[in-house]
């Protein structure tokens, strides 16, 4: 059974629109090379990567959920 999370890191300071975007890029990067470094190839399905919260929202195993969750 895959379950759908959201995980939440710490966020960062205002910034204006181009940083914003360029932030956005940074963290959509930052949260592919994590799930990339913690998890299996092909075993998880990135959904989306949130900006404004430096978060991320994954399909994954309930075994990696708790791993993630350690």
């Amino acid at each position: 059974m895959r379950v759908c999370c959201f995980l939440l890191l710490v966020m960062g300071n205002r910034r204006s629109k181009e940083g914003m975007e360029a932030l956005g890029a940074y963290l959509c990067k930052k949260h592919d090379r994590l799930l990339a470094k913690l998890l299996q190839p092909n075993t998880y399905k990135k959904k989306s990567s949130l900006a404004i919260v430096d978060g991320f929202s994954v399909e994954i195993s309930k075994e990696q959920v708790h791993f993630l969750g350690s």
